[in-house]
C-alpha cells in the first residue's frame, strides 16, 4: 500500500502495470542488483544442468589434446555453445526477471538443491 501526491491510497491492485514504469512505485517493477547478479548466475547454471550432454561430448574430445582442441573440437565446442545459448540468453534473463518480480522468489533454484546448501 502506498500514497500518491493527492494523499490516495493505492493497494497493489489498484496500482498501474509494470508496463508503464513512470508511474509504477519503484520497488514494485525494480530488481536490485544483487538479485540480478544472483538471476544471472542462476540461469548459467540451469544451462550448464540442461547442457550436461553436450558438455560431455566436449570434454571427452579434448581429453588427451592441448593446442589441436581448437580445431579438433570445434563441432563439440559449438555444439554444446548453441545447447547454452538456449538456456542462457536474454530473454531467459529478463523472464527470470519477470518471475522474481512477479513472485519474488528466484527461478531456476531447485529448493532440494538450496536445501542441501547448493549443488558442489
Amino acid at each position: 500500500v502506498s500514497t500518491q501526491s493527492t494523499g490516495q491510497i493505492l493497494s497493489p491492485s489498484t496500482m498501474s502495470s509494470p508496463s508503464s514504469p513512470a508511474s509504477s512505485p519503484p520497488e514494485l517493477d525494480h530488481v536490485p542488483k544483487r538479485i540480478e547478479e544472483v538471476l544471472l548466475t542462476a540461469m548459467k547454471q540451469h544451462a550448464r544442468a540442461k547442457c550436461i550432454e553436450e558438455g560431455r561430448a566436449y570434454a571427452m574430445c579434448c581429453k588427451g589434446r592441448t593446442v589441436s582442441m581448437a580445431w579438433a573440437c570445434r563441432v563439440q565446442f559449438d555444439a554444446y555453445n548453441a545447447c547454452l545459448s538456449l538456456y542462457s540468453n536474454d530473454l531467459a534473463l529478463e523472464q527470470g526477471r519477470q518471475e522474481w518480480l512477479r513472485t519474488r522468489k528466484l527461478p531456476y533454484v531447485h529448493p532440494e538443491k538450496k536445501a542441501r546448501g547448493g549443488s558442489h
